[in-house]
Formats: structure tokens, C-alpha cells, sequence
């Protein structure tokens, strides 16, 4: 106890007519968990102060630091299995991360012939010193050096650190709803819409660089779980965004993500988890408005195999068929 007391643990407790200093099981824990952070701070220092590191290191997802330590807090590899399968949900009931996604997968299946037309597709317009594009959101897409500071579509500034803590208090249901609000893959593909808007519009480079160390960020957190628990695709994106981490930009012919066209698709149900083949890309847009707070406006709620092979009946009226607003096998006009 006098040694965690040092630490700035100190217990009294009164025992009879005694008076007596014991360490509780919780102090002894604390002291403990305080001696792990002071060794690996220890480490940190040391890491620091050294000038070279191998190469497998300096590649290593975080860094050398989790390279030698790869469970320290904020590392890639200290992420839970739970984590993971959070970080990698989205909330698609309103209809946005659909719209977005039918975006994304038009812009990344283009070719560089292709490309020039962006602006023109995103009917993109300069504004706040970068660009604002449509991307299927309620509102504009605002793109920019000092939008890249911030998640994007919001005002919230882009902490990682702050993402790394909520997952490590993801036993709350709070925390797993903020994390499903958030949709990492989703907010992943608009910094990726962002860098390429400016590298083939504005030709702002450094913008175009702030986006893509952000995204890849996020894409050492997310790898083992994009695959598996989303619907958005990113074939080789860590190669991509590998190229812009060094000093400098990359060479004109690297800069732009051209990933294989044929796998810019919605996934089939035996790719992912998470693929909502019947929405991934929307049937037509105007059945599900994007920013739907109506439960019958939604595509993951009408068109729910689960509901019935022709979804849920109640949500279809009039010019608003099942046939016209739900993908289904082989346009066959039912789920089964």
C-alpha cells in the first residue's frame, strides 16, 4: 500500500477499535493499471527518442508504437472483436448512407475518361475556399482543406482519438448507437468522393492529400471489417491511400483511386453480412428520399425480405410499387 500510495492511492479503513491500512482489491488493480500506463509511456519515450526503426515498423498500422505494443490504446490491433462489428454498422433506415452509396459506386466505377465529368455528375460549385458536390444528402457536401478537418457532412471536428475511446466503452447502448449515427465506412467513401473532387476539379492537391491520410486513418480500423460488415466496397484502398502517407504527394499518374469497375456493385448476400443487395444501388431514388423520418418511406424497412416475398405490403400505394422500388432477383418482380 505504500508503494501504490505513491502512486496517489491511499485507503484507511477501521477495523474495531483500530485503525489499520489495507488495499482493497481495487486499489491494487488501479496501482496496476496506473504501473501498465507508466511502462508503456515508458516505451513511447523510448520509442520516440530512437532514430530508426525497421521498415515492417514504419509500415506497421499506427506506427512503431503499435507495432511493439499492439494493444495500447488507439492502436488498430487493440480493437475488439465487438468493436469491430460497430464500427463497421451503419443506421440506413433513413435512406442517406443508400443514396450515398449509389453515388460513391457511380464515381469509383467511372474510368479517367470518365472523371473529367465529375463536377458535371455532382453538380459541384465552388464555395468556402473549396467545393460543395450532391451526393444524395439532404444537404451539400462541402469539400475543402478546412473541411477535411471534420467528420464529413457535419460540423463535429475528426478525432480519432476521441472514435478509440468510445470503443473502448462499447458494453453501452448509447455508445453503439452513436457509433451506427456515425457509419465509418460511409463517412470513409465521402472523404474519398472529397480528395477526388478536388484532385480532378480544383487540382488542390494538399486538400486532396489531408483527405486521404484521414480516410486511411480510419481504413487501419475498419480493414477486417469493411469485407464482411458493410455494403460499400473498397477493392485495394489500402494500397491506394498507402501511396499518399509519405512526404510529398504521390505521382500524377498514382493520385486517383481507379479500383476494379467490377466489383464497384452492390454486394451479393453471400459477400457480406451487411449487403442490402435490395437497396444497394437504390431501384429508384424517388421511392426512399434520403433524410426519411417515415417508416414507410424507408428502403431497409419496405424492402425487407423478411416482411414477405414482395416486402412490406403497407408500404406501396398507387405509382409507389413494390416492382419500382425494390431490387429483386434477376428483376423477377418478388424476393422468393
Amino acid at each position: 500500500c505504500l508503494f501504490l500510495k505513491s502512486l496517489g492511492e491511499k485507503n484507511e479503513q477501521k477495523q474495531g477499535s483500530s485503525s489499520q491500512r489495507i488495499c482493497p482489491a481495487s486499489i491494487i488493480f488501479r496501482g496496476f493499471m496506473r504501473l501498465q500506463g507508466l511502462f508503456r509511456l515508458l516505451l513511447v519515450l523510448q520509442l520516440s527518442a530512437a532514430e530508426d526503426h525497421p521498415p515492417e515498423a514504419l509500415n506497421h498500422p499506427g506506427g512503431p508504437r503499435c507495432y511493439y505494443d499492439a494493444l495500447a490504446l488507439g492502436c488498430p490491433s487493440s480493437i475488439s472483436a465487438d468493436g469491430l462489428k460497430f464500427l463497421c454498422t451503419c443506421d440506413y433506415d433513413n435512406n442517406n448512407w443508400f443514396h450515398v452509396l449509389g453515388h460513391y459506386l457511380k464515381i469509383f466505377k467511372s474510368g479517367e475518361s470518365e472523371r473529367g465529368m465529375l463536377a458535371q455528375t455532382l453538380k459541384a460549385r465552388p464555395e468556402g475556399g473549396g467545393v460543395s458536390l450532391d451526393v444524395g444528402l439532404p444537404q451539400r457536401l462541402q469539400c475543402s482543406a478546412e473541411h477535411s478537418k471534420l467528420w464529413p457532412a457535419s460540423n463535429n471536428i475528426f478525432d480519432v482519438a476521441e472514435l478509440y475511446s468510445f470503443l473502448g466503452s462499447i458494453i453501452y447502448p448509447d455508445v453503439r448507437n452513436k457509433l451506427q449515427q456515425l457509419c465509418v465506412p460511409g463517412k470513409m467513401a465521402l472523404q474519398l468522393i472529397c480528395q477526388h473532387a478536388l484532385l480532378h476539379g480544383l487540382k488542390d492537391f494538399q486538400a486532396a492529400k489531408a483527405y486521404a491520410l484521414r480516410a486511411q486513418e480510419l481504413w487501419q480500423m475498419v480493414n477486417k471489417c469493411v469485407d464482411r460488415q458493410t455494403p460499400f466496397p473498397f477493392p485495394q484502398l489500402g494500397e491506394f491511400l498507402q501511396k499518399w502517407s509519405g512526404d510529398g504527394t504521390p505521382d500524377s499518374a498514382a493520385m486517383a483511386w481507379y479500383p476494379d469497375p467490377n466489383l464497384m456493385r452492390g454486394k451479393r448476400p453471400e459477400e457480406s453480412e451487411q449487403h442490402w443487395w435490395m437497396c444497394t444501388p437504390l431501384q429508384d431514388p424517388e421511392c426512399f428520399p434520403a433524410g426519411s423520418v417515415n417508416l414507410y418511406t424507408s428502403c431497409s424497412i419496405c424492402c425487407d425480405p423478411g416482411k414477405g416475398p414482395t416486402g412490406d405490403e403497407s408500404c406501396f400505394v398507387g405509382e409507389w410499387t413494390f416492382a419500382r422500388c425494390c431490387r429483386t432477383p434477376n428483376d423477377s418482380g418478388r424476393f422468393y
